[in-house]
């Protein structure tokens, strides 16, 4: 299977702005990273890539990296069980146990939101909570730091105060990746975001 497929993984950026494919080598083809036989050689190509770069820490998008299908931010409660179900990418599968091991922080920041969802639905950080305790148990839903917030439901006063800002949230991940380096204590040079 692909480590990661063209859908699955864009780009890996840096968060000092500079993009670094920091996971290709020789896995890249056209910016993507695919390696039809992921293991533990390339598991440790990938690991010494990121340790070459000081990357202490790797960001994953949720929707269509971590995940194979998209939730669209929320998903309806009586169909979580079917949305989790045979929907994992199966490198980040692999590998999150390894970083964490090795020692590389691994969290997730999306644009999934409970903000705005109705009791109907599952979002946000809760909904991202239970996919990893289906798939990995809930000792690792604990050691995965996410922040989930869409930044558009941020932009009024009243809403950005919500999450303690004090302007309305940028609309990428930087406040995403602002919060995950302030609560691991890393300068955010030493992060990677897989999006």
């Amino acid at each position: 299977s692909a480590l990661f497929t063209p859908a699955v993984v864009r780009y890996v950026w840096r968060s000092d702005s500079l993009c670094h494919r920091v996971l290709v080598k020789k896995l890249s083809v056209g910016g993507c990273v695919i390696n039809k036989n992921m293991d533990e050689s390339a598991y440790k190509e990938i690991l010494d890539g990121l340790r070459r770069q000081n990357v202490r820490a790797v960001v994953f998008d949720f929707d269509c990296t971590i995940s194979i299908k998209h939730s669209g931010g929320r998903v309806r409660k009586e169909k979580f069980p079917t949305f989790v179900e045979n929907n994992i990418s199966p490198t980040f599968k692999f590998i999150l146990r390894r970083f964490l091991d090795d020692g590389i922080s691994v969290g997730v920041a999306s644009f999934a939101d409970n903000y705005k969802a109705s009791d109907a639905y599952i979002a946000g950080e809760p909904m991202i909570r239970m996919y990893f305790r289906h798939h990995f148990g809930e000792d690792f839903s604990g050691r995965v730091p996410i922040v989930a917030a869409y930044p558009e439901n941020y932009q009024t006063a009243d809403a950005y105060r919500t999450v303690g800002l004090s302007s309305p949230m940028p609309r990428d991940k930087s406040f995403h990746l602002a919060r995950l380096a302030e609560g691991w204590r890393l300068p955010p040079a030493s992060l990677a975001l897989v999006d």
